[in-house]
């Protein structure tokens, strides 16, 4: 088990992920598949990313202050899981994520207080998402966004399904401003 990025940890670098599978990894901190911070630059294309565990947030991937998320291409985040509550599928944290032509797709955020964006959760940054599809992610555990959980994030969303999610507030989207 890593500490951050159970198969990929990108710190301050640029990295394409193309036609790949990250599959079963785990973290004891963010990022069960890949952690990207500190000014990285993560792009996946045509990726499938499944069943990661992080141990607190950012199932699939983690994105941290100053770094950017892109995934496009019929990339699939499935089955992933965040069990410190935050973002099952995608954390995004004073970074810029982009979804495009992507689905995200049963993943968790598992938290005895209750998960927040099981989806996506994104706090002050960037978030775009276009072309995808966003679906049956959260559960009974989930507080807040099944699907899609903003706090403080200028976001844009077009062109993309939100169906099936399950959260006790905003089972599609929980928008939330401070």
């Amino acid at each position: 088990e890593q500490e951050a990025g159970g198969a990929i940890c990108n710190e301050n670098a640029s990295l394409s992920l193309t036609g790949c599978t990250l599959t079963a990894n785990t973290t004891g901190t963010y990022g069960g598949g890949v952690c990207n911070f500190s000014g990285g630059a993560l792009v996946i294309s045509d990726c499938v990313l499944s069943n990661n565990t992080a141990d607190l947030w950012g199932g699939a991937l983690f994105n941290y202050v100053g770094a950017s998320l892109t995934v496009s291409s019929g990339s699939s985040l499935t089955s992933n899981s965040a069990n410190g509550n935050f973002g099952g599928g995608i954390f995004n944290y004073e970074g810029t994520a982009t979804l495009s032509d992507s689905t995200l797709t049963s993943n968790s955020s598992n938290d005895i207080d209750g998960g927040i964006g099981a989806g996506v959760s994104s706090f002050l940054g960037t978030l775009d998402i276009d072309s995808s599809n966003i679906s049956n992610n959260g559960g009974a555990l989930v507080l807040a966004g099944g699907g899609i959980y903003t706090d403080d994030v200028s976001a844009t969303i077009t062109n993309t399904t939100i169906a099936g999610n399950e959260a006790q507030y905003g089972g599609g989207i929980y928008q939330d401003s401070n």
